[in-house]
């Protein structure tokens, strides 16, 4: 199912006979070694740009709600106060430097989505999902796995 975020036609299916309010964006190659050893895949359905294209086309005031990652950080960040951000309301001056491919393709997407439709979209980076074990061969035993 993971691969249908790859396939424009599927997408523009999905937005024309849904035509949602709200999308709840969970979906994504979460393993970074599986990132690291298919790039392209992984920006395929971790950025699937054609998505944000296909919901303002179609659905132009659907909000989007988007889970991130905090490997769009190297780690090393330090606030310096009272400086903002430009075209943000953060109070720091924080440099994005992802540690992997996943964070560099979590950290694309979220740019084209503040990019593209701004005023409709929330931003959330987390670091770990706790939840039922996960069911498959993960790992990394966490619930969105």
């Amino acid at each position: 199912l993971i691969d249908a975020l790859t396939d424009e036609a599927s997408i523009e299916d999905v937005v024309s006979r849904t035509r949602p309010d709200l999308v709840i964006h969970l979906a994504a190659m979460s393993s970074p070694a599986a990132c690291e050893e298919d790039p392209e895949r992984a920006d395929k359905i971790n950025a699937p740009v054609p998505l944000i294209d296909a919901l303002n086309r179609l659905v132009p005031d659907c909000h989007v709600i988007f889970f991130s990652t905090d490997q769009v950080y190297e780690g090393k960040a330090t606030p310096t106060m009272p400086y903002i951000e430009p075209g943000t309301n953060w109070p720091y001056s924080i440099t994005f430097i992802p540690v992997n491919t996943y964070g560099k393709t979590k950290l694309k997407f979220e740019r084209e989505l503040q990019d593209k439709m701004p005023a409709r979209v929330l931003v959330l980076r987390c670091s770990l999902v706790l939840g039922p074990e996960a069911r498959g061969k993960c790992k990394k035993q966490t619930y969105l796995q």
